[in-house]
């Protein structure tokens, strides 16, 4: 998951400061790199599943089991929640630390989930280890936007580390939230 963790510090430190982009914008990554308005990720980051359709089943397939390619689906599910927690909070100037904007409250539920999730993580324990942080520093506030986000992607309640399928069902509290 590490490619993903970049790409998604990467995402919001930086390019997702613009309020020009929405979740639907497409955002490639490492453009410069590539020499390429693609980036070097094989879909733009973006909530709109027609540009992005990364889902957790995608780690089934042979070119999903390589570190990059997996971390680019990591980084779509953490996008989603971003984007989430942005649609409600909004998204301000990161370095002022305003946990009340989404996009600075998103920065602190991973750094804390790295600190609570396992040596040598799955994508399930990363996803609880985020519900975890979320719990400890709200309350609880964001469970369903986080959920929501995660079973969008795939990485619903049902979901099981080493079986790729599909989950998207969230808890029974979240549903249509």
């Amino acid at each position: 998951m590490g490619e993903g963790w970049s790409d998604i510090f990467s995402l919001i430190a930086i390019l997702l400061d613009d309020p020009n982009v929405t979740r639907n914008t497409p955002m490639p990554v490492a453009t410069y790199v590539a020499g390429s308005p693609a980036g070097i990720r094989k879909y733009p980051y973006s909530t709109d599943k027609a540009i992005n359709p990364s889902v957790y089943s995608f780690l089934a397939q042979d070119e999903y089991k390589e570190p990059h390619n997996m971390g680019e689906v990591w980084a779509s599910m953490l996008f989603e929640v971003y984007w989430n927690l942005v649609d409600k909070y909004g998204c301000g100037p990161i370095e002022q630390r305003n946990l009340g904007v989404g996009n600075a409250l998103m920065l602190q539920l991973i750094m804390d989930g790295l600190k609570l999730q396992p040596c040598r993580p799955t994508f399930v324990d990363a996803r609880n280890a985020i519900l975890l942080a979320d719990n400890n520093l709200t309350g609880g506030a964001n469970q369903c936007l986080i959920w929501n986000g995660f079973a969008g992607r795939g990485l619903g309640i049902a979901a099981v580390p080493g079986v790729y399928v599909d989950s998207n069902v969230v808890p029974p509290e979240c549903e249509g939230a």
